[in-house]
């Protein structure tokens, strides 16, 4: 897999956690349309991944949202799957949460 497709599908998997928190968004009553619609872009800007050698911290606001398996070699884990964070550094092993490559995962703003 290229490094390219391996970026290509972990936007999609933003993307996927963009839409939930806009559909949120959608659903509440934050006063003016202005006031949501800077809220949704400070989202937005304030959502990105770090790639790391072992997995890919995926971060909203200085917080960790989720972590995806970033090697071949994880006895436990297939390479993407998302992990639900469970620190800063590190995520909990207990079970994947879907796979960034398979796309039948549960995107939710709030974490995996």
């Amino acid at each position: 897999m290229s490094n390219t497709e391996i970026k290509t599908s972990l936007r999609r998997y933003l993307d996927h956690i963009y839409t939930d928190y806009t559909a949120w968004m959608n659903r509440g009553k934050f006063g003016k349309i202005e006031t949501k619609e800077r809220m949704i872009a400070d989202f937005v800007e304030s959502l990105s991944f770090k790639m790391g050698s072992k997995y890919v911290k995926v971060v909203q606001k200085g917080a960790v949202h989720s972590f995806i398996v970033n090697t071949h070699d994880d006895p436990k884990f297939a390479f993407g799957d998302i992990l639900k964070a469970a620190s800063y550094s590190a995520p909990a092993r207990n079970f994947a949460r879907g796979n960034i490559f398979d796309e039948t995962y549960s995107a939710s703003w709030t974490g995996a």
